[in-house]
């Protein structure tokens, strides 16, 4: 009777929710717990078949039936986790055990509940927060990985499949970490992972691992501790291949030893400039300016403009901006000067070109010393002012009396023709180009320095071109007999221009000039005027020797000569000095005009054409 008191005493004040049946399934009792758990009354459940309850799946009446079965052949059962429904219809998770017990003369069924919905809450939380864990890890380029505290793998992504070249079947069947590891970092990695196991937290690690074909890579490695009831039983971590990097960087290293090693052996000045501050300047720089590495490396931004003379700075720091802001128009080679800490100014050639300094832009800069130079080009300078000065009063000095005997013979050839023998003729036609040749060089070296120093003016006139043309030949004709030349002339009755008429014919003169001297006897000369709306074309061309592409990209600088066959005459009325094309493209360029060459190559011929606006 006590025993049966106890009972009551303990069904009714336990927390844990408990019904009764009999062995049909029939409930008998329930406590106040289950009343509270379920929200259902006594009068509710007892005497329903809780083996056939309307608001549970037919795989829960099942799963209830099959132990009911067994609880009646008196078979213990396991407690089982099931999920069910209270009286509302909200699903709850419980633990529950059955057994068979005896209350005086009967036997029953105990059902014990316990309400495990909050646990099971948390591991299903749990075991959804593993999944994003590993579906995130899937996603990640670095390769994530777990091991157990025997460092076995126990999970790792599918990166690792790919960095490594195991598969996923070898992983499973189980791989160690240590395995990965190569040899000359095995010992420091058991000694690292022995203090991590311990609770001694490390910084990220860099180790050099193996593949499975024994390629090297050089990984970072983070890792965290994975713990069960506080104490550590795996590690986590993260593994990013750096192998790339550390390459590069091992040549970056390689390259500025280089750099330096050819810096400091270098005969120019070099530096980094970057956000106004020197980075870098190599020996002959420092030799160069008198200043020692301390003093530049202690100098503040923009310091390095202090060097630059006055006269100078605007140059140089107006470049520097511009490059910096990327501004078009930037010259990166000029020169300027410097000034020295003992204070002595000298010139400097700059070269400079942006490059990349520690991951942002540089001005790299190279300098040369050009002091010497400048000096020379001083002296230079000077000379050829005195030689100019020289050039030109010996020019004119020289014109005149050329002037005089160009009269000269010019009378004798026309007042006294009839009176001299044909022999005299001859001499004095010689005497008379002869002197009409100096007197054309003179003309020609005057024109040049007049250029050369701005003083070369115009004395525009409006005047028919044909006529010019026709009387540059007939002042020509000695030269075309004596050379045998055919000459043919494709002129119009008249051309006006309005232009320098005496320049224009100086241009005539020279084209015409070169066409005889560079054809050889018995060739022809042809003379073309053509004209449209806006231009005149004067076209020259000639069957003489020709020129070569080089020769024609050469042709109208000063003291350009073509080179003539050995056999050929050179005397004073044909040579000449190298000037007449140089002039004559001046003179075009003056009138807005363009004179241009063609020719085939050697032997072909040439054709010069010179294009003048008719305005």
């Amino acid at each position: 009777m006590e025993s049966l008191e106890n009972f009551r005493f303990m069904f009714n004040n336990t927390p844990f929710a408990i019904f009764l049946t009999d062995m049909r399934g029939i409930i008998v009792d329930i406590n106040k717990s289950l009343e509270i758990l379920f929200g259902y009354t006594k009068e509710e459940l007892i005497g329903k078949n809780y083996l056939k309850f309307s608001n549970y799946s037919s795989e829960i009446l099942s799963t209830f039936k099959e132990r009911h079965k067994k609880l009646l052949k008196s078979e213990l059962l396991d407690p089982i986790e099931v999920q069910v429904y209270k009286k509302d219809g909200i699903p709850i998770w419980v633990y529950t055990i059955s057994m068979l017990i005896k209350l005086g003369e009967k036997t029953y069924i105990q059902t014990i509940i316990q309400d495990i919905t909050e646990r099971k809450l948390l591991e299903q939380k749990l075991k959804e927060s593993e999944q994003k864990y590993k579906d995130i890890a899937e996603l990640l380029p670095v390769v994530i990985y777990e091991a157990d505290s025997e460092y076995n793998l126990t999970y790792v992504n599918k990166i690792a499949y790919e960095k490594f070249g195991y598969s996923a079947e070898e992983f499973k069947k189980g791989l160690n970490m240590v395995q990965f590891i190569d040899p000359s970092d095995l010992k420091r990695a058991h000694e690292d992972l022995s203090k991590f196991f311990k609770g001694e937290t490390k910084k990220p690690q860099i180790y050099r691992l193996l593949t499975s074909d024994g390629r090297k890579l050089t990984a970072r490695i983070n890792s965290r501790p994975i713990y069960k009831e506080a104490k550590i039983v795996g590690i986590r971590s993260v593994l990013h291949d750096i192998t790339e990097m550390v390459e590069a960087e091992k040549n970056l290293k390689e390259s500025e030893e280089k750099f330096r090693t050819i810096t400091e052996q270098s005969l120019m000045g070099i530096a980094i400039i970057q956000d106004d501050l020197i980075k870098y300047v190599n020996q002959q720089l420092r030799d160069l300016l008198g200043y020692n590495t301390e003093t530049i490396k202690k100098w503040k931004t923009g310091a390095f403009a202090s060097v630059i003379h006055p006269e100078d700075k605007g140059l140089v720091l107006e470049q520097a901006r511009r490059k910096q802001k990327g501004l078009n128009g930037v010259i990166t080679h000029y020169q300027y000067r410097l000034i020295k800490k003992t204070g002595e100014i000298i010139w400097v050639e700059n070269y400079s070109k942006t490059i990349q300094y520690m991951g942002k832009p540089a001005d790299l800069i190279t300098i040369i010393d050009i002091t010497k130079q400048k000096n020379a080009e001083e002296i230079i300078r000077k000379e050829n002012t005195k030689y100019k000065q020289f050039l030109d009063t010996a020019s004119h000095e020289f014109k005149n009396p050329l002037t005089s005997i160009y009269g000269a013979t010019e009378l004798l050839k026309k007042a006294h023709k009839d009176e001299l023998s044909a022999e005299v003729l001859e001499l004095i036609e010689i005497a008379h180009h002869g002197s009409k040749k100096l007197k054309n060089l003179i003309l020609n070296v005057l024109d040049v320095s007049r250029m050369e120093t701005g003083k070369f003016k115009f004395k525009k006139e409006r005047f028919n071109l044909v006529n010019i043309v026709k009387d540059c030949v007939k002042d020509l004709t000695y030269l075309l007999k004596r050379r045998q030349h055919l000459i043919c002339l494709d002129l119009p009755n008249e051309i006006y221009l309005n232009a320098d008429k005496v320049k224009i014919e100086r241009v005539i003169i020279n084209l015409l000039s070169n066409a005889i001297k560079y054809t050889p006897p018995k060739g022809e000369i042809t003379i073309n005027l053509l004209r449209n709306d806006s231009y005149v074309k004067l076209i020259i061309s000639d069957t003489g020797i020709g020129l070569t592409d080089t020769e024609i990209g050469n042709l109208f600088e000063k003291f350009s000569r073509i080179q003539r066959t050995s056999d050929e005459e050179e005397d004073l009325i044909m040579d000449g000095t190298g000037l007449g094309l140089y002039i004559s493209k001046e003179i075009v360029d003056l009138h807005g005009g363009k004179i241009y060459v063609k020719s085939e190559g050697k032997n072909k011929g040439s054709t010069f054409t010179v294009k003048l606006p008719i305005s």
